[in-house]
């Protein structure tokens, strides 16, 4: 079959003849036009393209048409389940096109068939709703053939989950008893068979991470991969090539260990009184190190000196006591099936954990972080993952394609490049797809006080207000700070309009009965900026407070401007500036996402007017008209929205 761009998308091609609503829009053309030179020539390409193109067709076509195995790597699991379940077959259905795909996820999406057999045995559950899932997943074990729990009939948030999954390093491997007929064993196994492998970003940075430091991969050989939502990798990449220790997961360990120190001394007859005894004088050890934290805000950024200060000789405490541990472990390790891994989990555990109360590493930053149940995590991230990236991937895939629709800044690419250590691309840019001017407006209000003022939040919280009336609802109104976000609840609590805010339920849920009531208003953090898509009048106003440049004074934001001060950088011009462009892109990115939208972006930071840099800003969003007053404002708005009304007549 003819696979060329021109004639898969042409206006008399195979897709506008058997897809009802299919639209013909040059820049899907020239999109994959693009995408299937970079694979053919073997290059590394950077394709910005706007909602609305039809990406995901349009790169999928070349990629098979390559002949070689792909990866296509996904910013969220959403988007994965979209292609897996939507577009690829919709795909081979209208275009008779016969291959294979395989969707993949981390190990903690499926279930593990070890521990389901041992909740069997050993029914434990963690309150009485598990007990009605139990049932339920007993039930559905029978059906499934991936054992991917976003297809069971129980919420993968259920805590009874937990219990049936297994973490990459508890997992048995080889020596598990369930190997063979183990989802993940055939998921590998239809991995090996398929051309298109359907990832995401978090799960290919583990798995580089993983072969950057054992030399092993979950995925087989592959020669070209697509980044979709590319915006977000170097992110992803330093999350990823981190370490970490926690409070809650060295827990975890330690009730294992507890465990199988029990099943030895039961069902073995073995005295393990002396390891019981070493290990609870580990955990205390673990305890007091914390306990130096205990007075500390809740993210601070550390150095070597101040590690010391922080547990004193408790980190040489701990460490003669992780070791002594291990050694006496050593002559039980093949007592139990699950003692081996047991073992390296705790081995990597005292490694990691060496390494982070060293503090001395300069390449590294620092940090120790409280969540909202109080336990500490200390962290140490990379502060520039280029050289890893370009060593270990760019240079061992025949050819690359990052897509997104925020990639540039005043039409250069080159803070993407430098970040993630792409040294030569080919970069194109596609027009925006919509009619800006016709579909939308611009509002920043001259009269509000800068962000720094300390009556800006209350000042915002009556714009809002004010706004949020002129559309009628229908609003996502995204803040840079909870505070903030806190104070602009009390102004909308008090309007007659739907009120829904981030926290208060899950994401999806939010997102659902948003769409469900129409006028409703979604009030949100950095969250919801970015990876939303809402078409039609449900959403009409993007209302966003400040612009959003990230808190300095984040340990890696921090470590990341002092880097490239020494550097003889510019942090601000280089880093912080284009950072946060890009971001107020992917915010304004919600508003418009279909030809019939339509409604108002709103920016209440007048720095956009008064501050050089807001020419930066203001070049990277599409063209349409600024308004500076509210009375403007409703005038346009109102014109737009009879405009969609007499089009839906």
């Amino acid at each position: 079959m003819n696979l060329s761009p021109e004639y898969i998308f042409g206006p008399k091609g195979p897709l506008s003849k058997k897809l009802r609503y299919f639209e013909f829009r040059q820049a899907q053309v020239d999109y994959s036009r693009a995408v299937k030179e970079i694979l053919k020539e073997g290059k590394i390409g950077l394709l910005e393209a706007q909602t609305g193109t039809g990406k995901t067709l349009a790169y999928l076509i070349p990629a098979l048409e390559s002949g070689k195995r792909c990866i296509i790597s996904t910013g969220t699991k959403a988007l994965q389940e979209q292609l897996y379940h939507k577009d690829i077959p919709l795909l081979q259905k209208k275009l008779g096109i016969d291959f294979s795909y395989v969707l993949m996820k981390g190990r903690m999406n499926y279930l593990c068939l070890l521990k389901y057999e041992k909740a069997q045995m050993e029914p434990v559950l963690p309150d009485a709703e598990s007990v009605d899932h139990f049932e339920e997943i007993r039930q559905w074990i029978g059906e499934t053939e991936t054992g991917d729990i976003a297809e069971s009939p129980v919420p993968e948030q259920a805590p009874i989950w937990k219990a049936l999954t297994i973490s990459a390093d508890a997992c048995l491997g080889t020596k598990c008893r369930h190997y063979n007929p183990c989802f993940i064993t055939r998921l590998k196994q239809r991995a090996e068979e398929a051309q298109i492998l359907i990832v995401n970003h978090h799960l290919f940075f583990a798995d580089l991470s993983l072969q950057i430091l054992n030399s092993y991969s979950i995925f087989p050989p592959y020669d070209i991969v697509i980044f979709d939502e590319a915006h977000q990798l170097a992110e992803i990449a330093t999350h990823n090539l981190s370490l970490g220790f926690s409070e809650r997961g060295f827990r975890d360990i330690f009730q294992d260990l507890l465990k199988q120190l029990q099943y030895l001394e039961f069902r073995e007859k073995l005295d393990v009184q002396s390891l019981r005894d070493q290990s609870m004088k580990l955990g205390e050890s673990i305890r007091k190190l914390f306990d130096g934290f205990a007075n500390q805000q809740q993210k601070i950024r550390y150095d070597q000196r101040g590690i010391q200060r922080l547990v004193g000789n408790n980190a040489m405490v701990v460490n003669e006591r992780f070791t002594r541990l291990l050694q006496s472990l050593l002559n039980y390790v093949e007592k139990t099936e699950e003692m081996p891994q047991l073992y390296r989990r705790l081995a990597a555990s005292q490694s990691s954990l060496a390494f982070l109360l060293q503090g001395s590493e300069e390449s590294y930053v620092y940090w120790a972080e409280r969540n909202e149940t109080r336990d500490w995590t200390l962290q140490a991230s990379p502060l520039d993952v280029s050289t890893s990236l370009k060593d270990s991937l760019w240079t061992h895939v025949s050819a690359a394609v990052l897509t997104s629709a925020t990639l540039f800044i005043d039409d250069d690419t080159q803070k993407v490049k430098q970040e993630l250590g792409i040294e030569r691309s080919v970069d194109k840019k596609l027009p925006y797809n919509f009619n800006y001017q016709e579909q939308a407006c611009l509002y920043i209000p001259r009269h509000l006080p800068e962000p720094s003022h300390p009556g800006f939040g209350e000042a915002a919280g009556e714009e809002i207000s004010r706004l949020v009336e002129i559309t009628d609802g229908g609003a996502f109104v995204l803040c840079t700070s909870f505070n903030n976000m806190r104070i602009y609840e009390r102004y909308l609590r008090k309007l007659d309009f739907p009120l829904l805010v981030q926290g208060a339920r899950s994401k999806q849920l939010l997102l659902k009965n948003f769409m469900k009531n129409r006028g409703s208003v979604l009030l949100a953090t950095m969250s919801f900026w970015q990876g939303i898509d809402v078409q039609g009048d449900t959403l009409v106003s993007v209302i966003i407070d400040k612009l959003p440049f990230a808190v300095p004074s984040d340990p890696l934001m921090e470590a990341r401007i002092q880097y490239l001060r020494n550097r003889q950088q510019d942090p601000f011009t280089d880093y912080q500036l284009p950072a946060a462009v890009m971001m107020l892109k992917q915010g304004a990115g919600r508003l418009i996402r279909t030809n019939v939208d339509y409604g108002l972006l709103a920016v209440l930071d007048n720095r956009l007017l008064t501050k050089q840099y807001g020419k930066t800003f203001l070049r990277n969003l599409p063209g349409m008209p600024l308004l500076h007053k509210l009375e403007d404002l409703r005038k346009a708005f109102l014109e737009r929205r009879n405009r969609f009304m007499q089009y839906h007549k």
